[in-house]
């Protein structure tokens, strides 16, 4: 039996008491990312965002304790979900995970269902040049690889007029690229 732990304020994957690589630190490792031009502030709210969008999710959310530069961005995601009617599963939601063959770890945005078909999605408030191999990684965890979903990234901070960007990301060598630059990392 494996003991997976996930630590939220090091926001850190722990295996059998070994910390673990997680999906975003393979793609920084792998180039992908260039973190150089993040600063902390950019950080912070990208995390405000995600924690305002699952807490709407639940039901938990108090708006009076939102930051107003967070509200445009709750406002695009509530207009996502009353567009689509995005229904999700919570269990899955946030929740942190691993890969028990590749050794890695990761915590899916949103998990549930859009059009009678299961779907991961990836918020994004930022940028989203990565999230395909994002995607890719998260939908192989066990728990979510069952359902064989569909895989999408949701652009919170979109120019156009509805004022998000859901986009497909269903290509399976995503899988096989992530898996590359995994391995790579492992053999240095």
């Amino acid at each position: 039996m494996n003991d997976f732990h996930y630590d939220d304020e090091l926001h850190a994957y722990y295996l059998n008491g070994e910390k673990i690589l997680s999906v975003t630190q393979i793609l920084e490792l792998g180039g992908l990312i260039d973190k150089r031009f993040f600063l902390p502030e950019h950080a912070m709210k990208g995390h405000a965002v995600h924690k305002a969008c699952y807490l709407r999710i639940k039901n938990d959310l108090d708006e009076s304790s939102l930051h107003p530069i967070i509200k445009p961005y709750l406002d695009r995601f509530d207009c996502f979900l009353q567009r689509t009617g995005f229904k999700p599963i919570l269990e899955l939601c946030e929740k942190p995970q691993f890969h028990p063959a590749y050794i890695f770890g990761g915590t899916p945005d949103l998990v549930g269902y859009l059009n009678d078909r299961v779907v991961v999605i990836d918020i994004k408030s930022g940028g989203v040049e990565y999230a395909k191999y994002q995607l890719a990684a998260y939908s192989k965890f066990p728990d979510i690889e069952c359902h064989f979903p569909d895989k999408f990234s949701l652009e919170l901070n979109a120019k156009n007029k509805i004022g998000y960007d859901l986009k497909s990301h269903n290509d399976e060598n995503d899988w096989y690229f992530f898996l590359d630059i995994l391995n790579k990392i492992s053999n240095n």
